[in-house]
């Protein structure tokens, strides 16, 4: 929907472009803008840097150490690497899922590789948490004004992480297409957005 000066909010990693995230600033989000989050579309890969300075893939990584015995703190130190792999293999494949059918069924909608998030004053609480990784990735929170294109859908209606990448086709529906019946998903409610944002002030400061 088209949207004039709506106040929304915006959490901003501020390990990244802080040079843009100045009250009074205006940033314009058009289809050149690529999204910090979702840049595992562009560089995932499963490969690994090795001791030796070159990279391998990882599953040759695991089958090399399997070899032979090895101690307790190597073996944490493998499952950590492969949980970190999985953890980009099931957001590929839900983002790819996205947008393949934001392209062949709502290519009128924002797409979510060239959109900025932003959440309304409901979604605040919810999103400060699920943005920082419960206060693991530094964020600040921003209000803002927006003009131009806003989508709204909600965290609840993604993909699911355990369905295969067909499943996660058919259910990317509901995200492009939601139907919002509950108070939790109103709660939940994430925002893509194009256009120009005035960025106002930083909340708290």
């Amino acid at each position: 929907m088209e949207v004039k000066e709506k106040e929304m909010y915006h959490f901003h990693n501020n390990k990244v472009y802080n040079e843009l995230w100045v009250p009074g600033n205006e940033i314009v989000v058009d289809n050149n803008f690529e999204t910090n989050y979702l840049n595992v579309l562009r560089f995932y890969n499963t490969a690994v840097n090795t001791t030796d300075g070159g990279t391998e893939a990882f599953n040759s990584v695991i089958n090399g150490y399997l070899k032979e015995d090895q101690d307790k703190e190597t073996l944490i130190k493998l499952l950590k690497e492969a949980s970190h792999l999985l953890y980009g293999a099931n957001l590929f494949k839900r983002e790819m899922a996205l947008e393949e059918v934001r392209k062949q069924k709502y290519p009128n909608l924002p797409s979510r590789k060239h959109s900025i998030w932003l959440c309304d004053n409901k979604g605040v609480e919810f999103w400060k948490d699920q943005i920082s990784h419960n206060g693991e990735i530094p964020t600040d929170l921003y209000r803002v004004l927006v003009t131009g294109n806003l989508f709204k859908s909600s965290d609840s209606f993604l993909p699911n992480n355990y369905e295969g990448y067909e499943a996660n086709l058919l259910e990317a529906e509901q995200y492009w297409n939601p139907k919002f019946d509950n108070e939790d998903q109103e709660n939940r409610a994430e925002y893509l957005f194009q256009g120009k944002v005035k960025i106002l002030e930083k909340v708290g400061q």
